[in-house]
């Protein structure tokens, strides 16, 4: 009945707006509204044009505490919707204490889905971030060497 709920997405999304504002990253619910706004962009609900890169600045931030945002955003690189930036490069050097070709954007761009793939596994046993991970050692790719029984262990997780 929308007693407790927004009865529209339009409202929906007005909440959703609001509690970025109000909410401190602190807060329980700060990374799941995040996420709720990257869906919101991404796929265009509450009367919004729909916005990729918008879409991928909230589960950038909601990716940190969310499971799922960490996922969508790992989606993204995986599969070539977004490249590896600079910033990007920066960030993976420092992880890994260790300089990459910058050139090759395909491995860079694999390395940051690798890391958005662990982190969700981090926050929460994500089923699709362990089955990309499943896949990424069976390949090798995210500049992981092939694994077998890591990949087996990451499948049999998911």
């Amino acid at each position: 009945k929308g007693i407790y709920l927004p009865k529209t997405s339009k409202q929906a999304l007005q909440y959703w707006s609001m509690a970025v504002r109000l909410l401190s990253p602190e807060d329980p619910n700060w990374a799941s509204v995040h996420y709720r706004l990257g869906q919101a962009y991404e796929i265009g609900i509450g009367g919004i044009q729909k916005n990729r890169a918008k879409a991928i600045e909230f589960y950038k931030i909601g990716s940190k505490q969310n499971a799922d945002a960490s996922f969508q955003v790992a989606y993204y690189y995986d599969s070539g919707r977004i490249q590896a930036s600079t910033d990007d490069y920066k960030m993976l050097c420092k992880l890994f204490h260790r300089e990459f070709p910058k050139e090759d954007i395909l491995l860079l761009s694999k390395m940051m889905a690798r890391f958005y793939y662990e982190q969700a596994i981090d926050i929460n046993p994500h089923a699709r971030s362990h089955f990309a991970l499943g896949r990424f050692y069976e390949k090798g790719h995210g500049h992981l060497p092939k694994d077998f029984q890591r990949a087996f262990d990451h499948y049999q997780a998911a």
